[in-house]
């Protein structure tokens, strides 16, 4: 659990899924749930990212949490096979200057 303050739910940019049965609500056992690995399969086709993945837990800090998807953009979301993206990485386009 993050310390408050520190939450990506605060940045408004992440979203904790589950299945229709609510005892997926949080569980860690959710990503073996058809929608989980549905989810996994698929949530970077809309943009989306696994923030806490048992690849990046000595990076993040964080246990896997297979419910926990950030919002990244379609673009950054599709990365090379075998690539470990951190929910600490923010895409470049985020720190470029917003022209109108």
């Amino acid at each position: 659990m993050a310390k408050p303050g520190h939450s990506e739910h605060q940045l408004g940019t992440t979203v904790d899924l589950c299945g229709l049965d609510p005892a997926t609500v949080a569980d860690p056992a959710f990503g073996l749930t058809r929608e989980g690995q549905w989810l996994e399969s698929n949530a970077a086709r809309f943009g989306f990212r696994l923030s806490y993945t048992p690849q990046n837990t000595r990076q993040t800090g964080y246990v896997p949490e297979p419910w926990h998807y950030r919002y990244i953009g379609r673009k950054s979301s599709v990365v090379s096979p075998g690539a470990i993206m951190s929910c600490l990485e923010a895409p470049r386009s985020w720190t470029q200057p917003v022209t109108t």
